[in-house]
């Protein structure tokens, strides 16, 4: 017990070093996709679904992704290369997200649950950097998210569901975006709003604030898999790989600020397989929750030591995200061990 209590010591100077590596302008945007499954993600369209699907969505669900930024990433959570990455307890959203912003055990289980009690990891960076709200931000589809990114509401600028966004600027693209938003809600969706007004509000406060910390989480992938519209579901993560790609080229033109920021890529929880792929698993009290609990994250920037596709690499899971961007800002994280480490040329 006290070698192994020397070790973690050793780990949390050695990280604490490696923070200090990182430059103080260093940026981070995460982006979550609810609910996309690892099979699609590493593999495509699923042979056993894609019955009846348009020609367009088979094949990679992610090819530009795949044929010009997965070279320059580094990917986990491909089960193919034993390379697992998780949920922490059960694959449902709110959990899920919980355990991304907070990086630690939690006692959500299902989506019903209250504001998390303690600091996440976006409110310290904007605590502890003297960051105003608006240098640290969130932008999501589905609305309970919020609960998952602050304890304390307004540390931070969060903007979900279709609420305006209101950034106390006299902004006509803002202005219409809320309009469009709110003439064009999706039905039976309880509590979203489509994706494509997250994205455009998302990447205008980007161009525009510049922000040190920015969170886009979308929706609408979770919700055709629960409709069984498959088709929808896979089209859904075609406009993503669009997305991303934009995203990285918009980078490239915004100078330092670009070559400073780091793009994280992962999702809530997985889904079931087969005819269960609808659901978040194979719910069965034999078999708790096995199937959903597989997630993957891509991270990629210019601080990247690009891997591809990690080989035999355990152990990780939503509570990696949190010290991984704790490194990139300069903080020291509280569970350095959980970071993706080998995912960074400042951590060899």
């Amino acid at each position: 017990m006290r070698y192994f209590k020397l070790i973690l010591t050793f780990l949390a100077l050695f990280t604490g070093l490696l923070a200090n590596n990182f430059r103080q302008n260093s940026n981070v945007i995460l982006i979550t996709l609810d609910g996309v499954r690892w099979q699609e993600f590493f593999d495509g369209d699923d042979p056993f679904l894609n019955d009846d699907v348009a020609d367009a969505y088979l094949g990679e669900s992610f090819p530009i992704f795949w044929n010009n930024h997965a070279k320059n990433s580094t990917i986990y959570g491909n089960l193919k290369s034993k390379s697992p990455m998780t949920v922490n307890g059960i694959p449902v959203s709110l959990p899920g997200y919980k355990s991304i912003f907070l990086g630690h055990n939690h006692n959500c289980r299902n989506n019903s649950c209250d504001r998390v009690l303690t600091e996440t990891f976006p409110e310290r960076i904007a605590r502890e950097l003297h960051l105003d709200k608006y240098q640290v931000a969130g932008f999501a589809s589905w609305g309970k998210i919020e609960l998952a990114l602050e304890h304390d509401p307004g540390n931070i600028f969060v903007n979900t569901n279709i609420t305006d966004v209101d950034d106390e600027t006299d902004d006509p693209i803002i202005d219409s975006l809320n309009a469009l938003q709110k003439s064009d809600p999706p039905k039976g969706w309880g509590g979203a709003r489509r994706d494509i007004y997250t994205w455009a509000h998302g990447m205008h406060y980007l161009q525009k604030h510049r922000p040190r910390f920015l969170y886009i989480g979308l929706d609408d992938s979770d919700e055709y898999g629960h409709k069984n519209q498959y088709e929808s579901y896979l089209a859904s993560l075609h406009q993503y790989d669009k997305w991303i790609d934009e995203l990285i080229s918009q980078l490239k033109t915004m100078g330092e600020y670009g070559k400073n920021t780091t793009i994280i890529i992962t999702t809530d929880h997985g889904r079931g397989k087969k005819k269960r792929w609808t659901g978040h698993a194979d719910f069965s009290w034999n078999r708790h929750l096995l199937t959903g609990k597989h997630i993957w994250c891509t991270v990629l920037g210019n601080q990247v030591n690009p891997l591809g596709i990690v080989k035999k690499i355990k152990g990780k899971s939503h509570q990696s995200i949190r010290p991984t961007v704790e490194l990139l800002f300069g903080l020291t994280p509280s569970q350095p061990e959980k970071a993706l480490l080998e995912a960074f040329n400042s951590f060899k």
